[in-house]
């Protein structure tokens, strides 16, 4: 029984250990002849119908059971191969997960992953409405803006706290800015309830 066992356990062994040969000759293979997606459209929304797995191949073989994606999930697509695409997908802290999803279950969005003229004049004017209004003392390295575009009258940015004993103290953070399209109004709801938003001086570059 116990030779049976052991026996058992090393076919386990030798058979990962081939898949992850595998899986890592299939991934240099790519590297080579993947086809690179259009950046002008390169935003893809996950459409299948349960769980969609990573992989760290373009390959079902090379599965990553503890990272998966949901249907509605949107990734930013660089690269095809093998009936995959090579995906970047941005979680709200800021940190990315890379790999290969399947192309089948991807739709793509029409839509790309660079920021608007405007979008880009907001982010960049973030720091000096936040030291202008007194909103935090915290230094900008200790803040992480997380901009969302996705509402139609206002660029919505919620402001944490980094990481670090430097950025410990004893402001109230996260907070939101709202930046109205078009006018660049600013307001905020940082040392009011949530849902209670004041006006804000805007920032010069306006």
């Amino acid at each position: 029984m116990i030779k049976i066992s052991l026996t058992f356990v090393a076919l386990i062994i030798c058979a990962n250990a081939s898949a992850n040969t595998q899986c890592e000759i299939l991934k240099n293979k790519s590297e080579k002849e993947q086809a690179y997606l259009d950046k002008s459209k390169n935003i893809f929304e996950v459409v299948s119908k349960g769980r969609l797995y990573f992989n760290n191949a373009p390959s079902n073989e090379c599965k990553v059971k503890s990272l998966f994606l949901v249907p509605g999930d949107k990734v930013i697509g660089y690269s095809e191969y093998n009936g995959f695409t090579s995906v970047a997908y941005f979680k709200e802290n800021g940190d990315s997960v890379d790999g290969w999803l399947e192309t089948s279950q991807l739709k793509n969005t029409g839509l790309s992953n660079g920021p608007s003229g405007e979008e880009q004049m907001v982010f960049n004017m973030l720091p000096e409405i936040i030291a202008k209004n007194k909103l935090t003392s915290l230094p900008n390295k200790c803040l992480k803006f997380n901009l969302n575009d996705k509402d139609e009258k206002y660029y919505t940015t919620v402001v944490s706290r980094a990481n670090g004993k430097e950025c410990i103290n004893n402001d109230v953070l996260p907070f939101t800015i709202l930046v109205k399209r078009n006018t660049l109004e600013v307001y905020s709801n940082q040392g009011h309830a949530s849902d209670e938003f004041r006006s804000l001086e805007p920032a010069s570059s306006k």
